[in-house]
């Protein structure tokens, strides 16, 4: 980026604490106007501002709020959501950003040799390539409606920021790969029938030309080998976009890739690994800097701000190496 000091000029430094005023819903329609309007790659001061827009509505969100939003899914009627908008305006932004990516799954025709990524929530990112569509990390209230549009999906472990059950339930019973070392689905290459899943150290295999391998790495010193890593290969062609997400991996020493190169990195940046050093290990093309403003987690607790994403950010650039901090919403083409 042009001015790299630029976003720890504009974002507030509270971090774990309520911002003074509120933004209210007219606030957050402006602010997603101008999210709408400008490039995550080149984070401008109306981009950052409007960011400092949405942590003010953010910050009213308990997690209590978002959980019982997120449960209610796709019961709650349009009647009732203007109510809902109006008292938790960082909700209308959520469900406004989930609808702008559905809008661009659906019609977005994506041309060979290139691939599409949307940011969904948290570490969420639909794909999609000339041939086939498809997901990793995909929570969200509304996460359902985009089944009929995937071919699969692929989880990195099991905590329910990473996804939701009834979309994973919907991705079943339409006989779509869920790809993960958890949920009991059998539909996919290497399975174990008789446990409904497969849990293996590394596996590699194929679905239509995107090639998907997984291994084991750490959450956290108790939760060993309790995460999923998983690498998307997104084509044939020797130039494919190469993808890897390493969920709440904990240690930069344990990832990897089999790909000659890496377009793509999403990354987790404050679970303990160090961004730095997984930016000169994996040395990828981009670094997606994710798991920012995530409502289960309280505002004074593991709710990492927009400001820390760029912190962490600063510390890839450090290295030489690309990094962007999407917000939910953004598009970024390969």
């Amino acid at each position: 980026m042009n001015n790299p000091e630029l976003p720890f000029q504009i974002l507030s430094e509270l971090a774990g604490q309520e911002e003074p005023t509120p933004a209210t819903l007219a606030d957050i329609t402006a602010a997603a106007d101008i999210l709408d309007e400008t490039d995550c790659r080149e984070p401008s001061e109306d981009r950052l501002k409007a960011l400092n827009v949405i942590k003010a509505a953010q910050d009213r969100v308990t997690p209590k709020v978002y959980t019982d939003f997120c449960l209610a899914g796709l019961t709650l009627s349009p009647e009732e959501l203007p109510a809902i908008y109006d008292e938790y305006p960082a909700l209308y932004w959520y469900d406004r950003t989930f609808s702008k990516v559905l809008a661009g799954v659906k019609e977005e025709v994506v041309p060979e040799g290139k691939t599409v990524l949307w940011h969904v929530y948290n570490m969420g990112y639909v794909i999609k390539t000339s041939k086939h569509c498809f997901a990793i990390d995909l929570h969200h209230r509304r996460a359902e409606e985009l089944v009929p549009y995937l071919d699969f999906i692929a989880v990195t472990h099991n905590h329910d920021d990473h996804y939701t059950e009834r979309f994973v339930k919907a991705m079943n019973r339409e006989k779509k790969p869920v790809i993960t070392n958890f949920f009991a689905n059998a539909n996919y290459p290497m399975t174990d029938n008789e446990s409904g899943y497969f849990k293996g150290p590394e596996r590699t295999f194929e679905l239509g030309d995107i090639t998907i391998s997984t291994y084991e790495s750490d959450h956290n010193p108790k939760l060993r080998r309790f995460m999923q890593p998983v690498e998307f290969v997104c084509g044939k062609e020797p130039n494919a976009c190469v993808i890897l997400s390493s969920g709440d991996t904990c240690n930069a020493q344990q990832l990897k890739y089999h790909s000659p190169k890496l377009d793509f990195y999403i990354v987790h940046p404050y679970v303990g690994l160090k961004v730095d050093e997984a930016a000169n290990l994996l040395n990828p093309n981009v670094t997606l800097v994710s798991h920012l403003e995530e409502f289960h987690h309280r505002i004074d607790q593991w709710r990492w701000t927009w400001r820390q994403g760029y912190e962490a950010a600063r510390k890839i650039w450090n290295t030489g190496h690309d990094a962007i901090v999407p917000a939910c919403g953004d598009k970024i083409v390969f």
